[in-house]
């Protein structure tokens, strides 16, 4: 399974020089993944500028994941341009129907959280986040995604993990876990005080805690990659800063184009 990574960035990124993202990190565009070239998780507003940039052909995208309806997360325009040559199966929850744009190539599926479904490319399981939007009726999710013998975790945006969600996690063993890393451990840096913010994504320090919870509970091992993503600029202004912090926890500090195979 290969992943490259079209965007790793959290809100607080300047969209006008998104598209300068590169390994040094230094820009960021929104967060979303690319697997095996054909599963888009997050369709954004940056990403069919992000596919010209890495060279990803949109033609053979046939199956997008929603994790949720905020504009850094989904773009009904990219959907469109998704569906512009093809049709598309679209999966999220089905909380959010007015967001969707009425298009003949996009047929959309509502997840049923906490069950795997047998799709044509692999069994996806959706579980909750913590993650809120106030507009819509949504649930956030998260997805575990099974294909060709390897199990891979896409967990931005969220914090910690609730009871259910918990639950099914345990019941794999992860070959990469995608994790929200939104923020430090400076609570002061970045949006603190907007109320209930600092709930929704995960600090450095939870991150330590969720590796070591992965491993006691035998969802990882030492081939598991853990992948710090959704990174807020606030603390983490370019790549160094990013693999100071979580390369000593055992993450993989993620940047825009990075590819990995696993």
């Amino acid at each position: 399974m290969e992943i490259l990574f079209l965007g790793t960035g959290a809100a607080d990124w300047p969209r006008d020089t998104a598209h300068l993202a590169d390994e040094k990190a230094q820009n960021r565009r929104c967060t979303s993944v690319l697997i095996d070239g054909c599963i888009l998780i997050d369709p954004n507003p940056d990403v069919p500028e992000a596919l010209a940039a890495y060279g990803a052909d949109p033609e053979k995208i046939r199956w997008v994941l929603i994790s949720h309806s905020h504009g850094d997360h989904y773009s009904a325009e990219t959907l469109k341009v998704l569906a512009a040559t093809h049709a598309i199966d679209v999966y999220g929850d089905g909380g959010y129907p007015e967001k969707l744009p009425a298009h003949p190539g996009i047929r959309f599926h509502a997840m049923e959280r906490r069950r795997p479904t047998e799709l044509p490319f692999g069994t996806l399981t959706a579980v909750l986040s913590t993650h809120d939007v106030e507009d819509t009726e949504e649930f956030c999710l998260h997805y575990i995604l099974e294909r060709d013998g390897k199990t891979v975790f896409y967990g931005p945006d969220g914090a910690w993990f609730g009871g259910g969600t918990w639950y099914e996690l345990e019941k794999h063993r992860f070959d990469c876990a995608i994790l929200d890393a939104t923020f430090g451990d400076d609570p002061s840096k970045f949006r603190f005080n907007s109320s209930h913010i600092w709930f929704y994504h995960n600090s450095a320090s939870m991150l330590r805690t969720i590796r070591a919870a992965f491993f006691d509970k035998k969802m990882a091992d030492e081939k598991t990659v853990f992948v710090a993503d959704h990174l807020a600029r606030g603390y983490y202004p370019d790549i160094e800063a990013a693999r100071a912090v979580f390369e000593p926890m055992g993450y993989l500090a993620a940047y825009d184009g990075l590819r990995l195979t696993v």
